[in-house]
């Protein structure tokens, strides 16, 4: 899914300290720009989140893993998406930034 960043040069700078490009979990105590996203980690579904930043680092998309947007993450995905839509962060530029959830093998 495409995300506008047409407005990319006129965002405030997120604050890239301690900002992982992949995560399986997303601890309380992560990145601040993304710490109150934990509240919507996922488990044992295998499912992914991809979101991929331009060269200025502006999310340009947001994508799912195999599984598709069916059940993929949609209160995470929003968080993230929210985060990530409104602030521009050098240090994933022309990144992937990924989630990752756990998945529950019996």
């Amino acid at each position: 899914m495409l995300i506008d960043d047409g407005d990319c040069a006129t965002r405030k700078l997120g604050d890239c300290s301690n900002l992982c490009v992949t995560y399986s979990y997303i601890p309380p105590d992560a990145a601040s720009a993304i710490a109150h996203c934990s509240a919507f980690n996922a488990f044992d579904g295998c499912r992914d989140l991809y979101f991929r930043f331009d060269q200025d680092g502006c999310v340009s998309a947001v994508g799912p893993g195999p599984a598709g947007w069916d059940e993929d993450l949609p209160s995470l995905r929003e968080c993230l998406t929210d985060v990530f839509a409104n602030e521009r962060f050098p240090c994933l530029g022309s990144k992937i930034f990924s989630y990752h959830e756990s998945c529950f093998i019996e």
